[in-house]
């Protein structure tokens, strides 16, 4: 299984080579202006919700250390 860290750097490695391509292809006229911002729109916004659900998974560990302390009788009690 590829970890979503990985997948996150391997998302952005794409983008940055599809700017270097898609500049390339819309120079020899083979892709439109649009075409290309529509493709890396697309793709950052996938580097974007990895990034969003691997920060998330990391925070629910600690998320569920909060909810665990707060179903634990107090000590003072």
């Amino acid at each position: 299984m590829i970890s979503l860290a990985d997948q996150v750097t391997e998302a952005r490695r794409e983008l940055a080579l599809r700017k270097v391509v898609y500049g390339k292809q819309v120079k020899r006229g083979t892709m439109t202006e649009g075409q290309a911002a529509y493709h890396l729109a697309a793709m950052a916004a996938i580097v974007e919700t990895l990034t969003r659900l691997d920060l998330e998974q990391r925070q629910l560990p600690c998320l569920g250390l909060i909810a665990l302390e707060k179903s634990l009788p107090s000590p003072l009690s």
